[in-house]
């Protein structure tokens, strides 16, 4: 979330500009022909009728001047959103004045992808419309983004206009709060075969099982009594509802260690980065990787490690899923591909940190061959042949993968937005 703007104020004629509309032009040139030809001529009717409309100017100026004055602007978005996905960006605007009104303000707010090149830039604009703040009021008003490229966006600077209340003048002020986005990649499905993997992985004698108290048992579900259960066990509410007894099923918790490493290796034969075109392949991981990170909250209780090897190395691991969330997904928006990513020497790494049997599953553009293998020392060839049983080198090319992972989610309703941000 973004606070309101810190800097300290200036002097309201520095901060409000005003501008003449195309109508107030014509307003403005009429007015003087009307006037050159009163003092042409001397007539005084086209006197009085000079001096009857510059007073719209002058009361529109004025009203457009106070309009704008002791407003308070305040954006509110997301810090993380995941491509074609829309997501909500709010506004809050309130009124300091004690008496004055503010009548139709437009909001002007813009977006843009942040690039290492500017110039690159594209920018796109939605308006917002507040008919109506009163005096000591504050009022609230979203529309909804829906970027379809994963990476970094800038929200802002904005613009605060209004034509209030004859439209032949427009009293501008621009709100300097900008806002970052991490669009992570774009969410797909997992097949079943995945959730059945990631559910039994860690049960036999290679799982984790960490002293816990009986309050961390998880309750499972009801089920009729059994010769032998244990009478604190009945749940007599239900026991009272079904007629039968009923007690209470609870499944001890087991810890779960998961890592996860994406491999995003560039062919050296690949220009897509000059071409500007999208990479399937890495875009492809990358959005598996994300929707499989997103899953992990519920299904995993242990020690969650993710690795993003490309240009640059990025490793990740905590027992709280929600201590490395932010980071995993805004490393995922970021990450690019590298022709030599130091994919195995991160997989000694967390192998010397992971506890023994967790499965290390590497997802990769490549196939592993021994070439990959030369770079290391003797010890460390060594170490990765004890932990090449756990290694699981999959790549996005394979039946095993295409058949884990779909790009393509679940359909989702429909939404009505009130404005759209799309590259």
């Amino acid at each position: 979330m973004s606070a309101a703007n810190k800097q300290q104020p200036v002097p309201i004629a520095e901060r409000v500009q005003i501008f003449l509309t195309r109508e107030g032009g014509i307003y403005l040139i009429v007015w003087l022909f009307v006037t050159s030809g009163a003092l042409l001529r001397n007539i005084n009717m086209l006197v009085l009728m000079a001096a009857i409309m510059i007073a719209p100017l002058l009361i529109g100026w004025r009203l457009n001047l106070a309009m704008l004055r002791k407003l308070r602007a305040n954006r509110r978005v997301q810090k993380i959103a995941f491509a074609q996905e829309p997501f909500d960006v709010n506004w809050e605007l309130h009124n300091d004045r004690a008496k004055l009104a503010t009548w139709q303000l437009v909001i002007h707010d813009q977006g843009r992808r942040i690039f290492d090149d500017e110039l690159k830039s594209r920018h796109q604009v939605v308006q917002l419309l507040f008919r109506l703040i009163r005096p000591q009021e504050t009022r609230y008003q979203s529309y909804r983004a829906n970027i379809s490229q994963r990476g970094e966006y800038r929200f802002g600077p904005a613009k605060l206009t209004t034509r209030f209340p004859f439209g032949l003048m427009k009293a501008t002020l621009e709100v300097e709060t900008q806002d970052i986005v991490y669009v992570a990649p774009k969410l797909g499905a997992l097949s079943a075969s995945w959730d059945r993997r990631l559910l039994s992985y860690a049960a036999g004698d290679n799982s984790i099982k960490r002293k816990r108290a009986l309050v961390d048992d998880e309750f499972f579900a009801l089920r009729t009594w059994r010769s032998g259960d244990s009478i604190k066990q009945i749940h007599w509410r239900s026991t009272a509802k079904f007629g039968v007894p009923m007690v209470k099923q609870f499944d001890t918790r087991t810890d779960k260690d998961v890592v996860l490493i994406l491999d995003l290796y560039e062919e050296l034969t690949t220009h897509l980065a000059e071409s500007g075109q999208d990479q399937s392949a890495i875009e492809l991981l990358l959005s598996f990787g994300a929707t499989l990170f997103s899953r992990l909250e519920n299904h995993v209780s242990g020690l969650i490690t993710v690795a993003i090897c490309g240009s640059d190395n990025c490793v990740h691991s905590d027992q709280n899923y929600s201590n490395i969330a932010f980071e995993v997904f805004r490393d995922l928006a970021l990450a690019r591909e590298g022709r030599h990513p130091l994919t195995v020497n991160t997989v000694l790494d967390i192998g010397r940190r992971a506890s023994e049997g967790t499965p290390i599953y590497v997802f990769s553009t490549r196939p592993f061959t021994d070439a990959l293998l030369e770079q290391l020392e003797p010890e460390e060839l060594i170490r990765y042949r004890s932990l090449q049983n756990m290694v699981r080198w999959i790549e996005y090319s394979s039946d095993e993968f295409q058949e884990m992972f779909n790009l393509v989610p679940p359909d989702h309703r429909e939404l009505n937005a009130v404005g759209k941000l799309s590259t």
